[in-house]
């Protein structure tokens, strides 16, 4: 439940009714608008499958993101996912797509994707659904 407290009066609404009225709201956007908050996803959704459960295009700091992998990897990296509960983000650089974890500072080339509806459905997969590749301390010739 959600209470507004204007000046002079109270109103009381139910969380549904806010759910509906925002809905109502997003589908009144002209439709060349709707993804245009959120880059990292393609123009027309209705050809691309779902983004995988546990898992968004909407970033907080891409731009720092993408530095730090840049950094940890050599790579120049466009972000592409974020574990919602998790350290992995999910990049792409050269037409190539990589996974990177940051709490272990590990990172892989992942093999058998090549566009972002392969990344979607592969990831949809769960465990097993990613051929990883490794990729090489990028950091060790910096060790003493």
């Amino acid at each position: 439940m959600i209470v507004l407290l204007p000046p002079t009066r109270t109103l009381i609404i139910s969380q549904s009714e806010v759910v509906a009225e925002l809905s109502q709201v997003t589908q009144q956007v002209h439709p060349a608008r709707q993804n245009a908050h959120c880059p990292l996803q393609d123009a027309d959704p209705s050809e691309n499958p779902p983004v995988p459960t546990g898992w968004t295009t909407k970033l907080i700091n891409p731009d720092t993101v993408q530095n730090m992998l840049h950094y940890s990897t050599g790579l120049t990296a466009t972000l592409e996912l974020a574990e919602t509960n998790g350290s992995r983000y999910v990049f792409s650089s050269s037409k190539n797509y990589y996974l990177w974890n940051t709490a272990s500072q590990d990172g892989w080339h992942i093999l058998n994707v090549k566009s972002r509806n392969e990344l979607y459905t592969q990831l949809a997969k769960g465990k097993g659904g990613l051929k990883l590749e490794e990729l090489p301390d990028y950091g060790s010739d910096l060790e003493g």
